[in-house]
């Protein structure tokens, strides 16, 4: 299996460390980060493929305007798996698919279990809390 690829959106220094972290620890899988909106939004669907299956994003570092342009990615044929970290109400939470909603303070590991659960990983065999 190729590797698994995931984008990352956080604008706070912490988290993204903490986020890094947690995929750092994970087999088979390649990982890159987004700046701005609107950076997420050309890597998901303009820059060349591969594009990433999974994008984590932190909602609340979120505009309103980048909740909208999220939107957007879903409108325009991105179907990857979306993480969201942070506050995620029910009704975006529908909106925009989001698998799976981690919320602040972090557990150890649950974001590498998240996504080791997913089954996209080169090692999808290694356990959950390994």
């Amino acid at each position: 299996m190729d590797a698994a690829l995931v984008l990352v959106f956080t604008l706070d220094a912490k988290t993204r460390e903490w986020v890094g972290e947690q995929l750092s620890a994970i087999p088979g899988l390649t990982y890159d980060s987004a700046a701005a909106i609107e950076e997420l939004v050309d890597d998901l669907l303009e820059a060349e493929p591969p594009h990433a299956q999974i994008l984590v994003a932190d909602f609340d570092a979120m505009t309103a305007h980048d909740v909208l342009r999220l939107h957007a990615v879903r409108e325009n044929g991105w179907f990857g798996v979306m993480i969201g970290l942070g506050r995620v109400s029910t009704d975006l939470r529908r909106s925009l698919n989001v698998a799976r909603v981690l919320t602040r303070p972090f557990e150890r590991d649950s974001l590498k279990n998240a996504i080791i659960r997913l089954g996209l990983t080169a090692d999808d065999t290694m356990a959950v809390g390994d």
